[in-house]
């Protein structure tokens, strides 16, 4: 190998290499990332067995070569060094690569490449374009349980219809169905662990347009210069449409999710990790809770859609004030049978269930304030 490159180029690829290699594995070369040279391009390769990441780097004077190396290490070396481009050199056939940049110079140990994991790809008449990823991620995932062992409600259900890319959300309680991009039309369901698709969201900018497919047991991303792919999760997911479906509200009000964060934001503060009770009547919503910090109180302005908007429902607050965080625009907030709270924007839909309200705790028996008796005098015994 001996080959020249933008040393931030690398440096930015390993950065986003050292996210997806485990720090620490049975297998060493997991820990490692796949370099290989040749065709004026070096290639990076990270992979962890659920997800890889391959970034493709042009470079001047290559020499096809194959070696693995400590991500970690590689990293840190790069960060150190100050010149503009950086040369890595290894003749040979050695077990040694030399890093280059500027006045200094680095050796690290190689390992083997024979038994590094190839990250597969489709056709490309297979694959369909999506964009706007790092949106339908934050929109979908922070309903996605974190903790429940049930693998489905890890992860995130990617379907690709004749109306474009739905995502859904679920954590067996809460579930939010949202719209991606309308141009990702196919007819697949796809399950994805959410931690995969949010380490995608996170090297991912606003509008980059990746190319799409399956094969195998992953899904495949792909854009000029990179590869992520994730595995999928092989099972029947929740039927979300026949869900929201059978929902029928009793009662509906168009409000705006800017207001009703505001509104949550100001209660949840006396108990972020308690309930917040919604309280509807004609045109005004109040929102109220009590904690540890004390009480309080705002409401806001709605007007009724459907149904006379009455009666009073308790939410668990961070699950609702999560889903106002990442949806925007006016909504439709409604309450459908048994108190289900429902929310419904321009696209994407959101369902909550009601809690029971949190038990009121007995008055404290306030100690009965005593006189302060005289401490008595003992009579003189008499004497005999």
């Amino acid at each position: 190998m001996n080959i020249t490159l933008q040393r931030s180029e690398l440096s930015d690829a390993l950065s986003r290499a050292v996210t997806v290699a485990p720090p620490a594995s049975p297998v060493k070369e997991l820990e490692g990332v796949l370099l290989e040279a040749g065709s004026d391009a070096l290639t990076v390769t990270a992979t962890n067995l659920e997800i890889a990441l391959q970034q493709r780097l042009p470079c001047l004077y290559a020499e096809d070569d194959a070696l693995v190396v400590s991500a970690a290490l590689f990293n840190a070396m790069l960060r150190k060094l100050a010149g503009d481009t950086v040369t890595l050199r290894r003749t040979g056939g050695e077990n040694v690569l030399l890093v280059e940049s500027g006045n200094a110079a680095y050796s690290i140990p190689t390992l083997n490449c024979k038994g590094y994991p190839r990250v597969e790809i489709p056709f490309p008449e297979d694959t369909i374009p999506v964009s706007g990823i790092p949106a339908l991620v934050r929109r979908t995932t922070f309903a996605v349980s974190a903790q429940n062992d049930n693998p489905l409600l890890q992860c995130v259900n990617l379907k690709f219809t004749r109306d474009g890319l739905v995502g859904v959300g679920c954590d067996g309680l809460r579930m939010i169905s949202a719209n991606g991009d309308p141009k990702s039309t196919g007819d697949i369901s796809l399950l994805v662990p959410a931690r995969s698709l949010a380490k995608l969201a996170r090297i991912s900018g606003t509008e980059d347009e990746y190319r799409v497919g399956a094969t195998g047991r992953s899904i495949v991303f792909s854009k000029s210069g990179m590869i992520f792919t994730a595995r999928i999760t092989e099972a029947d997911y929740v039927d979300t449409d026949r869900i929201i479906g059978s929902l029928q509200n009793v009662f509906t009000v168009l409000t705006d999710i800017a207001e009703l964060r505001k509104a949550m934001d100001a209660v949840m503060q006396v108990d972020p990790s308690g309930s917040v009770c919604l309280s509807f009547q004609d045109d005004r919503l109040t929102f109220s809770a009590k904690g540890a910090f004390g009480n309080a109180a705002t409401a806001i302005s709605v007007t009724a859609l459907r149904g006379t908007p009455s009666g009073q429902y308790w939410q668990t607050s961070k699950k609702l004030y999560d889903c106002l965080r990442v949806l925007s625009g006016t909504a439709t907030l409604g309450v459908a049978q048994g108190g289900m709270l429902t929310l419904s924007t321009e696209d994407a839909f959101y369902l909550q269930p009601s809690v029971r309200p949190p038990k009121q705790k007995p008055a404290s028996e306030q100690p009965e304030e005593t006189a302060k008796k005289e401490p008595s005098k003992r009579r003189p015994k008499k004497a005999a």
